[in-house]
């Protein structure tokens, strides 16, 4: 082979070997640039993911803060708010009818003069009014070391087997030495009754509900008056030796609804007055959203369900012992009796819970076969806003109106009820 064969084998096998450098970097630099795009594209992928979780952790923050303003709205309690200074100093020898910042300027003239027919003599009442304490007739609270519920017990001068009972229950963000509890409990002692006006859990000086802080509606509450017909049956031994005891309840608002319950669950109640219950729970809270946010009560309320399994379990709907499920199967038997009362044009508890309450109470009379007018009383009140100089029918949301507009009328229909008791 000569020497020119010999270079132009070694020249083409150079170039080969360039063409392969060059198609192998060509091949690495395609392939590095796959990978970077590659890489572009999952981190912006873990970007987006991330950035995707931040705003489904943000919405669902936003939906719970709103969930749980909503819950604390409809549900929440607060001891200072609920039961501030300027009502417990309220007895039912000296009281107002509510605070400034509840009803202003609920006590003038017009109704201070009235409200002071219902005052009770200091002198004469000291000797037999007393603060108590007992326990809720709820077995698990109270072996977990608490379950306490404080009342005021008002005897009369002479107690016996003839004595009448009254216990009285408060209302929603409430305690017992507002109005709606000490107003009608002086009339019911200058009437010839003893009255036990208490505290529910979560409010006034009784104790917190650890698993649920908030109001129930009754569902848990009507243990408490569960409770007080148990101390007042421990003290008073004929109470309890009776077939019947003369005790009965007495409760607004929720208290009326935690009243009804109580009164569902222990037939050794014989009577009970309901002043303004919301019968159907569910459908009087949906009512008030629908004041406060038109068009979109659904959507608050559903957020407001959303936070049930943290705010803390209850009797959140359907509500199983709401007013109206009991009366449907109420015992009214022997002497038990009901009074429904309700005022009109009333935005916190309407008109409907009225009809809805007397409706299933009446299938329940029915069903047992017994005189329905006797065993069902109702009255709805109407107020006449016209001759209350100042005001109109969206004062005070026209809520527990009657017994501060026309006392002696409230007292004459409530002590016409309970004279049987």
């Amino acid at each position: 082979m000569n020497v020119q064969h010999i270079k132009t084998i070694s020249s083409s096998s150079s170039e080969d070997e360039r063409i392969s450098i060059i198609k192998s970097e060509k091949a690495s630099s395609s392939s590095a640039s796959r990978r970077k795009v590659i890489l572009g594209i999952s981190i912006t992928m873990i970007i987006l993911v991330i950035c995707l979780i931040v705003l489904g952790v943000i919405v669902m923050a936003i939906c719970f803060g709103v969930g749980s303003y909503v819950w604390d709205l409809a549900f929440g309690t607060d001891k200072a708010e609920d039961c501030p200074n300027s009502v417990r100093q309220n007895r039912p020898w000296n009281f107002t009818v509510a605070d400034a910042d509840y009803c202003p300027p609920l006590v003038d003239s017009y109704n201070y003069s009235l409200l002071k027919n219902v005052y009770l003599n200091y002198d004469e009442i000291k000797p037999y009014f007393e603060e108590v304490t007992f326990k809720s007739r709820d077995t698990e609270w109270v072996a977990s070391g608490s379950g306490n519920i404080v009342g005021n017990l008002v005897l009369q001068p002479v107690v016996n087997e003839t004595s009448r009972f009254v216990i009285v229950v408060h209302g929603y963000q409430c305690c017992r030495f507002t109005y709606a509890s000490v107003e009608p409990a002086a009339m019911l002692y200058r009437n010839g009754f003893n009255v036990l006006y208490i505290d529910l859990r979560n409010y006034g000086d009784s104790d917190i509900y650890a698993p649920n802080p908030y109001a129930s509606y009754g569902y848990y509450e009507h243990r408490d008056v569960l409770g007080a017909l148990d101390y007042l049956e421990s003290r008073f031994k004929f109470l309890k030796n009776a077939s019947q005891p003369r005790v009965a309840v007495f409760g607004t608002s929720m208290g009326a609804a935690t009243s009804l319950i109580a009164f569902s669950q222990e037939k050794r109640f014989k009577m009970v007055f309901a002043d303004s219950p919301p019968c159907n729970v569910y459908e009087t809270i949906m009512f008030g959203a629908e004041q406060i946010a038109p068009g979109m009560s659904g959507a608050l309320f559903n957020l407001a369900k959303s936070v049930v399994a943290i705010k803390g379990t209850q009797g959140f709907p359907p509500f199983p012992l709401d007013p109206q499920t009991c009366m449907k199967t109420v015992d009214l038997s022997g002497e038990r009796r009901i009074f429904f009362f309700q005022g009109s044009s009333d935005y916190v508890v309407p008109e409907f819970n009225y009809y809805q309450c007397i409706e299933a109470a009446t299938a329940s009379a029915k069903s047992q076969n017994v005189n329905i007018t006797e065993k069902i009383n109702s009255h709805l009140f109407e107020v006449d806003y016209s001759k209350i100089s100042g005001r109109g029918v969206d004062f005070c949301d026209g809520h527990l109106v009657p017994m501060y507009v026309d006392p002696a009328g409230y007292e004459k229909i409530m002590i016409g009820f309970f004279k049987d008791l």
